[in-house]
C-alpha cells in the first residue's frame, strides 16, 4: 500500500506556501490578547503577595504562596475557558 502524496507545483514547491508574515502577526496578536486575560490574575496575585508580606510572612514564603494561588486561578481559567463552564467542578 502506498502512501498518498501531496500536490505540489513546479519544481516540487507546495502549492500553497504559508504566509509566514501572516502567520506571524497572528501569532503577536493572540500573544497579545493572553496577555490581557491574564493581566487580572497577575495583578491579584501581585496583590496577594503584597498582602501576605504585609502581613509578616517572609518574601520567600509569600511569593510561594502567590505562585499556588496563580497556578489555581490559571487552572481555573483554562478549564472555565475549555469546558465553557464559569467555574470548576
Amino acid at each position: 500500500m502506498t502512501e498518498p502524496t501531496q500536490p505540489t507545483g513546479p519544481l516540487g514547491q507546495d502549492p500553497n506556501p504559508v504566509d509566514l508574515d501572516a502567520v506571524s502577526h497572528q501569532i503577536a496578536i493572540a500573544m497579545a490578547g493572553m496577555r490581557d486575560v491574564f493581566k487580572p490574575i497577575d495583578e491579584a496575585v501581585t496583590g496577594y503577595r503584597r498582602q501576605l508580606e504585609g502581613e509578616g510572612w517572609s518574601p520567600p514564603a509569600a511569593e510561594a504562596m502567590a505562585v499556588g494561588m496563580h497556578q489555581v486561578m490559571t487552572a481555573q481559567l483554562i478549564t472555565a475557558t475549555v469546558t465553557g463552564k464559569g467555574e470548576t467542578s
